[in-house]
């Protein structure tokens, strides 16, 4: 079979669920199926975004309790650090330069996924931001 038709089944049995199911709360299910398809790239890249999100959330809530240069600088610096750490390990690590998937497509995902987080602590730290659970958080 190829990955796309791996990806409409999973597609369709996501769907599926998220319709059939009263006990999973679709969140939660909505979650799953979301680190599922982000696992599929390769396990690290889903610790990447797992750690990530953790660390957004605690610089998010430290934030909230109490808003500090500090505390914002430190949820920045961790956020361009990771994603240096992650665009440039592999290079440095003698990555295949052919790898069109940890070239650009990750990096890019990654970026994007950077700049959000530190768009949420920018709107914690000014008191802009609603404050969501963490499984709203990770969503």
């Amino acid at each position: 079979m190829t990955p796309a038709i791996h990806y409409a089944l999973a597609f369709l049995l996501v769907c599926g669920g998220a319709l059939a199911s009263r006990r999973i709360p679709k969140q939660v299910l909505l979650l799953a199926a979301s680190y599922m398809f982000y696992s599929a790239w390769g396990t690290g890249f889903l610790v990447i975004l797992a750690a990530s999100s953790f660390l957004n959330f605690v610089f998010g809530e430290l934030l909230r309790r109490r808003q500090t240069l500090p505390r914002l600088w430190a949820g920045v610096i961790a956020n361009v650090g990771l994603l240096c750490f992650f665009k440039y390990l592999p290079a440095l690590a003698g990555g295949s330069p052919d790898d069109l998937i940890h070239r650009i497509v990750m990096p890019a995902g990654m970026s994007f996924w950077t700049f959000q987080a530190l768009s949420y602590l920018f709107d914690v730290y000014h008191e802009e931001e609603i404050e969501p659970s963490l499984l709203e958080f990770l969503l």
